[in-house]
């Protein structure tokens, strides 16, 4: 489902519909890694990688390339990393100075959090659960600063 999608789906939260408005506006381009920022002022609520895993994936993208775009949003001349961190860690291992982004213009602080906290539990098979739970308390005052009545 894309982002903007405002379908319903069964009884889960479509932060697809949240994250969408008239204001946002996504684009893809490459981006220079000296212009990239962490999420949240370095404050990621979610682990890197290990040595181990994050070994495989500079391997990977040293054979294959950077395979899927980060996410983005711009702040203050830079560019925040809602989705990406350890492919941006690993590109910087190889060398590689610029990487493909998705950049979402327009994001609130709250559509952002949404962001980072959806596409880590989509995306991360392995999660502490209190890696689990933070990402469910982030995701629950987002929905309540946005005023989304919503079980989470």
């Amino acid at each position: 489902m894309a982002f903007g999608d405002n379908r319903k789906s069964g009884s889960k939260l479509n932060i697809s519909a949240l994250v969408s408005s008239t204001e946002a506006e996504t684009t893809e381009n490459e981006l220079p890694i000296s212009l990239l920022i962490p999420y949240n002022e370095g404050n990621q609520p979610f682990r890197l990688y290990n040595e181990e895993k994050k070994a495989e994936l500079v391997e990977s993208i040293k054979i294959n390339g950077l395979l899927s775009p980060i996410i983005v949003r711009p702040l203050g001349g830079q560019y925040e990393i809602l989705a990406g961190h350890n492919r941006v860690e690993a590109c910087k291992a190889l060398g590689i100075t610029r990487v493909k982004s998705i950049i979402m213009n327009g994001l609130t602080d709250e559509q952002a959090t949404l962001v980072v906290v959806d596409t880590n539990l989509c995306q991360r098979t392995k999660l502490l659960p209190s890696e689990r739970a933070h990402a469910y308390l982030m995701q629950q005052n987002a929905l309540k600063a946005m005023k989304v009545k919503a079980t989470v």
